[in-house]
C-alpha cells in the first residue's frame, strides 16, 4: 500500500496516536480522535467535582464543543470556553488538565473534523 492509496482510504485517522500519522504522511493529513474516549475520560473526571450544577455546565459546554461543524467554529469556540472556564476556581484542575489533554495536544475530537464521516 502507498501513502497516497492509504490516504485515499483513510482520509480521516482517528487514533491516539494520530501524531504518528501526521509524522508519517505530512501535514496534509488530517487527524482525529476517537470523541467517545474524549467523553468517558472527562465523565471520570466529572466524577470529582461535587458539586452537580458545575458538573452540569461543564457538560453541556464540552457537548456544545464537540458538535462544532468545522474547525474555525471550534477554534473561536475552544477560544470562549476557555475565557469562560477561567472563572470557574472551583474546577481549575479539571480545566487545566482538559486544556491541556483535549484542546492543545489533541483536539480532533469534534464533529466538524470529518463531515460525513
Amino acid at each position: 500500500m502507498t501513502v497516497d492509496n492509504f490516504k485515499e482510504i483513510f482520509k480521516i485517522p482517528v487514533a491516539d496516536f494520530a501524531p504518528t500519522f501526521t509524522e508519517v504522511f505530512g501535514e496534509d493529513c488530517t487527524c482525529g480522535h476517537c470523541n467517545l474516549y474524549v467523553i468517558k475520560n472527562v465523565k471520570d473526571e466529572l466524577k470529582r467535582i461535587k458539586n452537580q450544577e458545575l458538573k452540569d455546565e461543564l457538560r453541556s459546554d464540552l457537548q456544545f464543543l464537540q458538535f462544532t461543524d468545522s474547525p474555525a467554529n471550534f477554534d473561536a469556540t475552544k477560544s470562549f470556553w476557555i475565557k469562560k472556564q477561567t472563572e470557574m476556581v472551583d474546577v481549575s484542575s479539571f480545566i487545566h488538565s482538559f486544556n491541556n489533554e483535549y484542546l492543545d495536544q489533541r483536539s480532533g475530537w469534534f464533529e466538524g473534523l470529518a463531515p460525513g464521516y
